[in-house]
């Protein structure tokens, strides 16, 4: 425990504090449904813990910004080459912010990320460079998890989060899908219950490595939040700065939208809600959530 304290120190950036295994890969995963919460805990992270996050479905045009910066500028200052697959001009690099102490790092890819996770001994040689990678997520888990790698899941009610998906879809990405289609998860990223079904038997699996937190729980308790995902990754707490939501929506109006909890239960018709309860009900039930509620009804357990 000393020599990962000490360890912890010296980096200035956190180390996930496990010991003695060399196939741990130290990548903390977000991993969330569309709209739960994601970015807003990537911002407390990044806030709190000094901890930037990849975002693994990185867009085509930043990959080629990316790739076009690492080919123009070999010795860009701040970038170094993981050198995962040498010479090839599609491995990622990682910035880091400062070296002198050591800043958070970042993955900067210049091919697609997800075929790349996918390969577990691309996410075991993540370990050698003995770096806390965060990473964003909407995909469904992998079938294998190193013991370095843990996760962290912002869920929320059903409602809200395919409510606002069906906007971002809309508003965001260009595309004409109905609301009915977003509730029923057939387009996108998929069923809301169906995600979260699939990651809970990777939550039975690897057990304590798993944390999940309610997007509801997070207002007004972001302090108790970082304390808690602290505790629970080894990963010390560099700032009490906090950002409030509404900053976030003023910054990024389209992406931080509302963040009203109850918001969508004011734009669903009688028949979607029924559609949310049938398609829904059971896990929405075993997360605490009722169809006429945006508020969970059951306690958070790490605000006590």
């Amino acid at each position: 425990a000393a020599q990962a304290t000490k360890r912890n120190r010296q980096s200035g950036f956190a180390y996930l504090a496990r010991q003695g295994r060399e196939d741990d890969t130290m990548i903390l995963y977000i991993a969330s449904f569309p709209r739960s919460g994601n970015s807003w805990v990537a911002q407390i992270l990044r806030n709190r813990f000094r901890l930037l996050t990849t975002d693994i479905h990185a867009d085509q045009a930043l990959l080629e910004a990316h790739a076009a910066r690492h080919v123009s500028e070999q010795g860009y200052h701040g970038f170094a080459d993981l050198g995962l697959q040498d010479g090839d001009i599609g491995i990622p690099v990682w910035k880091q912010q400062s070296t002198d102490p050591p800043g958070p790092v970042q993955l900067l890819p210049m091919a697609p990320l997800t075929p790349l996770f996918e390969d577990i001994e691309f996410r075991r040689k993540l370990a050698e460079h003995n770096t806390c990678f965060v990473v964003k997520t909407h995909l469904a888990p992998y079938d294998t998890y190193l013991e370095g790698e843990f996760v962290l899941q912002p869920i929320r009610h059903p409602g809200g989060s395919t409510w606002s998906y069906y906007h971002f879809l809309r508003d965001m990405e260009g595309h004409d899908f109905t609301q009915e289609e977003v509730i029923k998860g057939t387009v996108g990223f998929g069923n809301w219950s169906k995600f979260h079904e699939n990651w809970n038997r990777i939550r039975d699996t690897i057990g304590e490595r798993f944390y999940r937190v309610r997007y509801e729980d997070i207002f007004d308790a972001e302090h108790r939040l970082a304390d808690q995902i602290s505790g629970k990754f080894g990963l010390p707490v560099l700032s009490t700065t906090s950002v409030p939501f509404a900053h976030l929506h003023a910054a990024f109006p389209l992406l931080a939208r509302s963040g009203k909890a109850e918001a969508w239960r004011d734009h669903f018709s009688d028949e979607q809600v029924q559609i949310l309860i049938e398609c829904h009900g059971p896990q929405m039930n075993a997360f605490g959530y009722s169809a006429e509620q945006g508020q969970p009804t059951t306690s958070p357990s790490w605000l006590a």
